[in-house]
C-alpha cells in the first residue's frame, strides 16, 4: 500500500510526460522487495506510414497501425548501449 500511495503522490506532481517516467521509477525503487527490477517502455503510434519515396502508402485490404516503443528507464537492470 505504501508503494501505491507513493506512486499516486509522485505521478500527481508530474507536469509533463517527460517527468512522469522518472517519478514512477523513483516510487518503485523505494520498494526493492516487491520490485527488484523494472523496465518501463512508452508506446506510441506512428503518425504516418510512408513508402520509400516519401509518399503515403494506402492499403484498402488491411489497415495496420504501427507502434514505436521507447525505453523510458530501468531499476535493477543494467542497460548496455
Amino acid at each position: 500500500m505504501k508503494t501505491l500511495l507513493k506512486l499516486a503522490q509522485e505521478t500527481a506532481m508530474a507536469q509533463s510526460v517527460a517527468t512522469f517516467w522518472p517519478k514512477i521509477l523513483s516510487a518503485l525503487s523505494e520498494n526493492e522487495v516487491d520490485f527488484p527490477f523494472a523496465i518501463l517502455y512508452s508506446v506510441a503510434e506512428d503518425e504516418e506510414d510512408t513508402s520509400k519515396d516519401g509518399t503515403m502508402s494506402q492499403s484498402s485490404s488491411s489497415s495496420q497501425t504501427f507502434k514505436s516503443c521507447a525505453l523510458e528507464g530501468t531499476i535493477g537492470v543494467r542497460v548496455f548501449p
